[in-house]
């Protein structure tokens, strides 16, 4: 809080109000006050309020001496009970204010405003508390500002992890590579693997003008985390139909190897189609061929309890259902950790 908030610490003291004994208390209260004795000074108010615990003068003078000792979460309790206190306008500004005070210094800063804004609606011309407003309303804007600035600050720090994750992930990868002569004119299935990772698989055509010149495949393997997922591009289906093609046999083998490999991985079976076809015919079909994996894989003693499997129709493409091309690539089996 700045040095030049201002306030408002009047501690009231009028004799001719109260009877001796309470004006007894209360005047101690008040030297003890000046001396800077708060908490003797708190002692000697709290006995003038037992006098007399209606009154407004030694509810608001412990209450004011409560916030020079800082301790400011029970001074805005005090000051807001002295709010519903008095109908006297003047006073229930002076609590308003302090109110306000107690709030800014427990960084309530919106309530503080409001706080003080009742101070003046009870007391127009308070000079005090307009300033101390419009102290608040500039605190209120630089909060703001430092929060938009953090809000920044951390998306660009989370761009910065994904981005260092990322090559990260790359250089973990490996930067194995191979280089073979495939005969042209021929689809080819293709199948990468590494210890800790999910396998890559892959196919291609290769044809007779593309011999002419290398063929380069970029394989990225990704580690075997919960989310990660794997599309198996060399499981085959006839057109419309759940039944799987015998040269799906090779991928089903490396995804068994591979759950074998890895008993503590348990997969969900993925099944999407393209939006060729009715919604409710897309997803039956895509649930059917999800299970028609589902059910090869425990034939070969893959336990139940690892796997699932779900049918998603075409809700979730990854490429536009606009072309041939698009519409082969939506159409596909993948497996995902569980």
């Amino acid at each position: 809080m700045k040095n030049n908030l201002l306030f408002g610490l009047l501690i009231l003291f009028q004799i001719n109000v109260f009877a001796q004994n309470f004006n007894s208390e209360n005047r101690k209260g008040v030297k003890l006050y000046k001396d800077s004795l708060y908490s003797q000074a708190e002692e000697k108010f709290s006995e003038a309020l037992l006098k007399n615990q209606d009154s407004f003068i030694p509810s608001y003078n412990l209450a004011n001496t409560v916030y020079k000792q800082s301790d400011f979460e029970r001074s805005e309790s005090l000051f807001n009970g002295l709010t519903q206190k008095t109908e006297n306008k003047k006073q229930k500004s002076m609590a308003f204010h302090n109110l306000g005070n107690s709030l800014f210094n427990q960084d309530k800063i919106e309530e503080s405003i409001e706080a003080y804004k009742n101070a003046l609606r009870n007391n127009s011309s308070d000079f005090d508390s307009k300033y101390n407003l419009s102290l608040a309303l500039k605190r209120l804007k630089e909060q703001q500002e430092n929060k938009e600035e953090e809000k920044e600050e951390e998306e660009k720090e989370e761009e910065k992890e994904e981005e260092e994750k990322e090559e990260e992930n790359k250089q973990e990868r490996g930067k194995g590579q191979k280089f073979t002569s495939l005969p042209a004119n021929t689809n080819y299935a293709l199948n990468v693997s590494s210890d800790g990772y999910l396998f890559h698989s892959e196919n291609f055509y290769l044809s007779e003008e593309s011999a002419q010149t290398a063929l380069n495949l970029e394989v990225l393997l990704n580690k075997i985390e919960k989310g990660n997922s794997v599309v198996l591009k060399n499981i085959f289906f006839e057109t419309d139909d759940y039944n799987l093609k015998q040269k799906s046999t090779v991928e089903l083998k490396k995804l068994i190897d591979f759950l074998n490999n890895n008993p503590e991985v348990n997969i969900e079976i993925e099944g999407h189609t393209d939006n060729q076809g009715s919604e409710s015919h897309n997803l039956k079909l895509s649930e059917n061929r999800s299970k028609s994996v589902y059910e090869f894989l425990i034939k070969n003693e893959i336990s139940p309890s690892r796997l699932s499997f779900k049918g998603f129709g075409a809700s979730s493409p990854i490429s536009t259902n606009k072309t041939d091309l698009g519409r082969s690539q939506n159409r596909r089996t993948a497996f995902r950790i569980k």
